[in-house]
């Protein structure tokens, strides 16, 4: 499992957990494993039945600390609220146990009990005061609790040159949104800067390369063309119905899309679910030569490769998410699957597109405050003008493929989303052949898992305070003009 052979792990520890039901090391390498693969429905099963078995053997048999890291696995899989009970556990035997008030704690953040939350950070970091993660877990919190000067003076030891550049840079971007919340918008800028800087630091020394998402969108628009498709993409009816897409950019509402979406009884969420990567290792695997665009693959794979593909991203969707009922829809909301709608044209052409758009410069400024996990992508965000460069490009190449792809594309505006929802919503319904229910309103109030940083956002009612938040930074949109202001025209708004 170390070796990442997941999948040769994954079979053995099926075999061990049939053989030895009482071992909670068979279930929570199942888990684990199972979840590295994307079986999200096997893994949380297993790190249940992990969990159940450190309950029953805790202080005897299983440690605290073995307890927490079958907690810790079902956080990855953002399975927060599965853990509380396992977490109290722990807590009511070890009570002071600095991680397991740490875990409680993001458990509780994730289930929305803010206070209780609180408490439990409260707890962790005076348990461990030279604890990092604690103290900026417990800062966040304070800054959700509107704690903001506490917050403030908690964050600020944690930007000191002397901590681990990680920790640093994620408490100098919690900073930077305290700072916002302040009102201090310059010195908020200023520090989101140096949160970025570091960041972009590390991603150079490990070989980050800018230029990288040009040059495959150029070879996405040459090599994915209207008759390529027309030639090599599935034609046919295999009686499953094609997926809703929601796309769209970063911190462009597409989270909030898909909770409010997703409240509907007759619509199943992906709940980003790797399900379009899936496709992409599959053809990896069956054409592995190394610098073929995804096109090549296909092609050199032949007549039937469509309909194999099929199957993978939907043996894939159930199990992340289970099996679709039937009359269900399923969405498949992955934010940045906006640059991938070519593949997803090849294998659903019958495919319903949400495009969720935001007043640009409102999408720039959050995007950049918001701190996201290191990858490919979001690597792009780490400096204001390569930001703005990189949605002027996402922009522009959903504009050139409009007229390749077949897809029924529909623009949502954020803004219009949170003055006017029914109206927004109700015309995405139809095309699906569902009626308006009146539990999309109340969005907030159902538990689902939420991968991204946008889970705060969405546990509260709609709110329009997010609308026209650039305008406190204004003096800094002379620099990223020539990128946003094709589509601040074209989405009509406002200069």
């Amino acid at each position: 499992m170390h070796a990442g052979r997941h999948a040769e792990a994954l079979e053995n520890f099926r075999a061990l957990a049939q053989q030895r039901p009482d071992q909670i090391i068979a279930w929570a390498g199942l888990g684990r494993c199972a979840g590295h693969l994307g079986h999200r429905i096997e893994a949380i099963a297993s790190l249940e039945r992990a969990a159940h078995l450190a309950q029953q053997g805790l202080g005897t048999n299983i440690s605290a600390d073995a307890a927490l890291d079958v907690a810790f696995e079902m956080h990855r899989l953002f399975a927060h609220d599965r853990s509380v009970a396992l977490i109290e556990t722990v807590v009511q035997k070890n009570p002071d146990h600095a991680r397991a008030h740490h875990l409680l704690s993001q458990a509780l953040e994730r289930a929305n009990r803010i206070e209780d939350a609180l408490l439990s950070a409260q707890r962790a970091a005076k348990l461990a005061p030279d604890e990092g993660n604690a103290q900026l877990q417990l800062a966040v919190l304070e800054a959700r609790c509107d704690m903001l000067d506490s917050s403030r003076q908690r964050l600020q030891p944690l930007c000191d040159q002397a901590r681990p550049p990680g920790l640093r840079a994620r408490a100098l971007h919690e900073l930077a949104r305290v700072l916002d919340r302040c009102q201090a918008f310059d010195t908020a800028f200023v520090t989101m800067q140096a949160a970025q800087r570091l960041q972009l630091e590390a991603a150079h020394a490990g070989g980050f390369d800018a230029g990288w998402l040009t040059r495959e969108l150029a070879r996405e628009r040459a090599l994915c063309t209207a008759e390529w498709l027309n030639r090599h993409g599935f034609h046919g009816d295999d009686g499953r119905d094609d997926p809703l897409f929601v796309v769209g950019f970063y911190r462009s509402g597409t989270t909030l899309l898909d909770q409010m979406l997703a409240s509907h009884p007759h619509i199943q969420s992906s709940g980003e679910a790797a399900l379009l990567p899936a496709v992409h290792r599959e053809l990896v695997r069956m054409q592995p030569a190394p610098g073929l665009h995804w096109t090549q693959r296909w092609e050199a794979l032949g007549p039937g490769i469509a309909e194999h593909l099929r199957d993978v991203y939907f043996r894939s969707a159930e199990r992340a998410i289970g099996p679709r009922s039937p009359g269900m829809v399923l969405m498949d909301k992955t934010t940045m699957n906006s640059i991938h709608l070519g593949l997803v044209n090849a294998l659903f052409p019958r495919a319903r597109i949400v495009f969720a758009r935001r007043d640009p410069r409102d999408v720039l400024i959050s995007a950049c405050l918001q701190s996201f996990e290191p990858s490919a992508l979001t690597c792009l965000l780490l400096e204001w003008q390569g930001a703005a460069r990189f949605f002027d490009e996402v922009m522009r190449h959903m504009q050139a493929t409009q007229t390749v792809l077949q897809h029924m594309q529909q623009i949502l505006r954020y803004e219009d989303l949170i003055r006017d929802p029914q109206a927004v919503l109700a015309p995405v319904l139809r095309r699906e052949g569902l009626s308006w229910d009146a539990r999309i309103l109340d969005f907030h109030l159902h538990s689902r898992p939420i991968a991204t940083p946008s889970f705060a956002d969405v546990a509260r009612p709609l709110y329009g305070a997010a609308v026209g938040r650039w305008k406190h930074y204004s003096k800094r949109m002379d620099e990223v003009a020539d990128w946003l202001a094709p589509h601040i025209a074209s989405g009509h708004y406002a200069s």
